[in-house]
């Protein structure tokens, strides 16, 4: 892989001692971070006339870096641990500065972390159950009680914020205990009990726990989840989305590992394992246009 990118003008990112595991852009493209299986924190200037010249090591963490996520103004950083505890740096100044080190007891080890994209949100989860969401202040995330409602019986690996930060769903993708464990999304534009989650579960059979992807359209309108060999379409702008499945795209191989929707929310794309495809789905438009029509398949392989 190395040989491939530099011969594309790639530029390899080498002296990690542990896997990387890890990685995120800082809002305004200046920083990678980048982290490691052994706790390490490695922090690339990319406005540098070569970023391996110009790199920081954060260290901190005792175990495996969970998740990296940069506020919106890009002045700070903060990293999730299998140790179970977040660490903020300040990354505003010529040299990075460690801040605070939450604690979060009774948590267990970190398996996810995001940021929302308008700045408003910090959501974390982990090895419990437990999903968390804390608001994003001026100096860091503000520490508050875990909603107890948000925890399920399978540890949370995947946290994602739609594009402009309305919804919020998670999974727990490869740490299932159930064939048909449902998708909980939250609607951070409702207040109580109507922010939810919501559930949304399969309506196919499984056998075994398959839960490999999800993602949301660019126009925050849908919602993707690929569970093993086929992708469920959920509408979003429905009063009550787990009851509104706008169609079922089969992977025609191997288990979804991954599935996006196109920018102009006309696509859905599906990888898989134990197979050469790669499925191309026509989405319907608008959610107007539904009645009658129905999925096209444009291109398999």
């Amino acid at each position: 892989m190395r040989q491939q990118l530099r011969a594309a003008a790639g530029l390899p990112l080498d002296g990690h001692a542990a896997d990387v595991v890890a990685a995120a852009y800082s809002p305004d493209r200046r920083w990678l971070a980048v982290g490691e299986a052994d706790g390490l924190v490695r922090l690339y200037d990319l406005t540098a006339a070569d970023p391996r010249t110009a790199v920081h090591d954060l260290i901190g963490h005792h175990g495996r870096v969970a998740g990296l996520a940069f506020a919106a103004e890009g002045g700070r950083l903060v990293s999730a641990g299998s140790d179970g505890t977040l660490r903020l740096w300040q990354v505003d100044a010529a040299s990075p500065v460690a801040g605070r080190v939450i604690s979060l007891n009774g948590l267990g080890p970190i398996r996810a972390l995001a940021a929302s994209p308008d700045g408003q949100w910090l959501a974390f989860g982990g090895e419990s159950g437990q999903l968390c969401l804390w608001r994003w202040l001026a100096d860091g995330p503000e520490e508050a009680p875990c909603d107890p409602a948000w925890r399920d019986g399978s540890p949370v690996t995947t946290v994602m914020f739609s594009a402009k930060g309305r919804w919020l769903a998670a999974t727990c993708t490869d740490a299932c205990k159930s064939d048909r464990e449902p998708v909980p999304l939250w609607d951070l534009s409702a207040q109580g009990a109507e922010r939810g989650p919501k559930r949304l579960a399969l309506r196919s059979k499984l056998k075994e726990p398959s839960l490999r992807a999800i993602a949301f359209s660019a126009d925050e309108t849908r919602l993707a989840v690929a569970y093993g060999y086929v992708a469920e379409l959920w509408d979003l702008t429905q009063p009550d989305p787990p009851a509104s499945l706008v169609g079922t795209y089969p992977s025609g191989g191997g288990w979804i590992t991954t599935l996006d929707i196109s920018a102009d929310d006309r696509w859905l794309a599906l990888g898989s394992v134990s197979s050469t495809d790669a499925r191309l789905w026509r989405l319907q438009a608008t959610p107007a246009s539904r009645a009658g029509r129905s999925p096209s398949l444009v291109a398999g392989r």
